[in-house]
């Protein structure tokens, strides 16, 4: 960051006939302070910056413009402005095809896969996610690195739809990167999705191996993101949760937060709690997590942020079924069972608890009285032969 002062301060006192040059400089010099925010999970100075590379999008270097585009992608996700992070990156594909250098190109491919993931469109996601893959190993002296990094969204969204086999390989590549995995939401998948993958498949010491590496890096790197969803983790899979209780947490969410990635950091936290509520098994602490579980569903907009919509709405089918309420969990769960068959996504159902996976097993049994259009009831199969092999 020193450096990036250094070379405003050189600029900041430049001759006026050098004053156009000046300007770009400062301009690229802004994009890389922004840069260096995003990997630490911020959304400080992007505005500025975005906004500076735009003022001059007419004389800018293509792969500042690319970059330029990545950062304004990555501020609008983490506003939850899905549609406009992929407008962002519509608008770079022209100047993609100007620059010498894939990265920026694949990284704005694998953004455009968050957001459209985001918004429940996984078929596009992943078109984008494997477009990214194919230029990361088809280009370039970083294509290693690049198609690891873009394995790790990749290998996240094929988990979530089931496909575990080409899951676990991809994600088991975004491991070795270590300390250099990217940004939060690439880390995310690897570790926090990376051990919930081998927990499902049996393998707890490899589970375990990814939520401490996680951790470790969290607290290095000061990533409050990063540690609230290894925090998750551990308590869906049981793993390093002695000392956990819910009174260690926030009594629930805070009610204004300053960006989305507080935000999520905050749900996130929430669920834990919730999560750990439901652990304790009384009934008391049941109606407790049903109480919050509906607080953080009823916050989050189903239009403005879908997929956080629904896994929200899932941890509250939950709640319902472990209160002993089945007939309200069976009315709230359906939807969500048609949602994420319209959606392709089999996991996140598996994955929200045991009383809903009991649920989805009365569900199979009946549906014969369940009027389940060919759609659901198909999906309904795949859930079945997945969590056939379910290993926890």
């Amino acid at each position: 960051m020193e450096a990036v002062d250094n070379i405003e301060s050189t600029f900041s006192s430049s001759s006026s006939s050098r004053l156009d040059d000046d300007a770009d400089v400062r301009a690229e010099a802004a994009l890389i302070r922004a840069s260096i925010n995003i990997l630490d999970d911020k959304l400080d100075v992007l505005d500025e910056a975005i906004d500076a590379c735009m003022m001059r999008a007419d004389s800018l270097r293509p792969w500042v413009l690319c970059g330029t585009a990545d950062a304004a992608s990555f501020r609008s996700i983490h506003r939850f402005e899905f549609a406009e992070a992929r407008r962002w990156q519509q608008w770079a594909r022209p100047h993609h095809r100007r620059t010498s250098g894939p990265f920026s190109v694949i990284y704005g491919y694998c953004l455009d896969g968050l957001a459209a993931r985001e918004q429940l469109d996984l078929e596009a996601a992943e078109v984008s996610l494997r477009h990214a893959m194919q230029l990361a190993t088809s280009r370039g002296e970083d294509s290693d690195y690049s198609s690891l990094l873009t394995g790790a969204l990749l290998g996240e969204l094929l988990y979530e739809q089931g496909k575990l086999d080409e899951a676990e390989r991809l994600l088991d590549q975004s491991y070795r990167l270590g300390a250099e995995g990217g940004t939060v939401d690439f880390m995310l998948a690897t570790f926090a999705t990376g051990a919930r993958l081998k927990f499902w498949m049996g393998r707890r010491n490899d589970a375990v191996e990814r939520l401490d590496q996680g951790e470790r890096l969290a607290k290095a790197l000061r990533l409050p993101r990063l540690a609230a969803h290894i925090t998750n983790e551990r308590i869906r899979t049981g793993i390093g949760i002695a000392d956990m209780s819910p009174a260690k947490f926030p009594p629930g969410l805070p009610s204004r937060l300053p960006d989305g990635i507080t935000q999520v950091t905050a749900e996130i936290t929430e669920e834990s709690a919730i999560r750990l509520l439901l652990g304790s098994k009384s009934r008391h602490a049941s109606v407790q997590a049903y109480e919050r579980a509906h607080a953080l569903a009823t916050s989050i907009d189903p239009q403005l942020r879908p997929r956080a919509s629904l896994n929200a709405r899932l941890l509250l089918a939950e709640c319902l079924a472990a209160t002993d309420s089945p007939g309200e969990a069976e009315h709230t769960f359906l939807p969500l069972l048609e949602q994420c068959a319209r959606a392709n996504l089999v996991q996140p159902i598996l994955d929200v608890g045991p009383h809903v996976r009991a649920l989805v097993r009365r569900l199979d049994e009946a549906r014969n009285t369940h009027d389940l259009n060919p759609r659901t009831a198909h999906h309904l199969d795949q859930i079945m032969t997945l969590q056939g092999t379910a290993q926890p």
